[in-house]
């Protein structure tokens, strides 16, 4: 695909894998019929994607991985984009984010690095409106986060880049138009394995998962179901003589809740705001938007709303919330995660 770069996302800690009483090990590393799973994942994205680049959080992993690249003699050489660290953002959404603003002008698939079972054919044939984000869904809610594809023209506010924010589904909850591919209908008309988006957690589940997993000739896809708001609206374009609390208003309006959450996190870190009147919109905008995304039957990012708004709004942490995210997590079948 000419316009799409092929973004694997290789800067991790990997903490479920490790084994605290070990050193630890680099799980893009980890052999995979005979050669390194980072190496595994470039070769067969060679074969869909012109462009390929590799986020890491380092210096050090850059050059790690250059030499293994060189090592195997690869037809196509990735580019390196090592994690922007004057943002305040961490986990995937950096390197997310970092990979976004080096290649500003194109659409950019991305992958994680420990999925060794994935199936090319299914992103090559999925599309994504410029302004916007593509991802699959399953039918119990559960989201993709870490392979989503972004447009061309996706936009941040360079201001948010000052906020401390880790949630790798923060863009989504961005994006002005959605197009959510069923995966479970995916998978069924396909005969495919749900194993194929399968991490590895442990060195073994790549001996369980392997005899597991089926391949397919040809991958049919069905068209997206869709969600479009207004694009997103900045401070600037909205003219500066206009006030803070008209802006906000103007967000709230064109359904940009999480939006207007993260701008006023921003005024009032920069004092532009007092801290009850953060906490006001807080408590307004993200139960718009907890309610906005159940409606679109979109659970994943509804309870990320939820989540945000017990942690923004401390008064809104009882029960009845309490109960609801245990209730949403049961649903999408979400469990604890555990390190060795």
């Amino acid at each position: 695909m000419k316009d799409t770069v092929l973004s694997i996302l290789a800067g991790g800690f990997s903490r479920r894998f490790q084994n605290r009483k070990k050193k630890w090990k680099d799980k893009a590393l980890l052999s995979f019929n005979k050669v390194p799973l980072l190496v595994h994942l470039i070769t067969q994205g060679i074969e869909y994607y012109e462009k390929i680049s590799i986020s890491v959080n380092s210096q050090e992993r850059k050059r790690q991985y250059t030499k293994l690249i060189e090592k195997h003699k690869l037809s196509l050489i990735p580019d390196f984009i090592v994690d922007n660290k004057s943002f305040r953002f961490d986990g995937a959404l950096l390197g997310i984010t970092s990979s976004l603003r080096k290649h500003n002008d194109c659409n950019i698939q991305f992958i994680p690095s420990d999925r060794p079972f994935l199936n090319f054919q299914i992103f090559d044939k999925l599309s994504v409106n410029e302004f916007g984000t593509s991802f699959l869904c399953f039918e119990n809610g559960m989201i993709e986060p870490l392979l989503c594809f972004y447009g061309s023209k996706i936009y941040i506010p360079p201001q948010f880049l000052q906020l401390h924010l880790s949630r790798a589904d923060v863009i989504i909850r961005l994006s002005p138009h959605l197009q959510i591919y069923n995966a479970t209908e995916i998978l069924e008309t396909n005969n495919l394995s749900p194993l194929i988006f399968k991490n590895i957690n442990q060195p073994r589940d790549i001996q369980l998962l392997e005899s597991k997993i089926a391949t397919a000739t040809d991958v049919t896809i069905l068209p997206p179901r869709m969600i479009q708001r207004k694009k997103l609206l900045s401070i600037e374009t909205a003219g500066e003589k206009v006030s803070k609390s008209k802006f906000l208003q103007k967000l709230i309006k064109t359904k940009n809740f999480y939006a207007a959450f993260l701008w006023g996190m921003y005024f009032e870190m920069n004092s532009k705001i007092s801290r009850e009147e953060y906490l006001d919109l807080a408590s307004i905008v993200l139960k718009h938007e907890y309610q906005y995304w159940l409606d679109n039957k979109l659970p994943f990012l509804a309870l990320h709303a939820l989540q945000d708004l017990l942690q923004a709004v401390p008064e809104e942490r009882d029960e009845r919330n309490i109960r609801t995210i245990s209730e949403l997590k049961e649903k999408m079948e979400i469990k604890p995660r555990k390190t060795l």
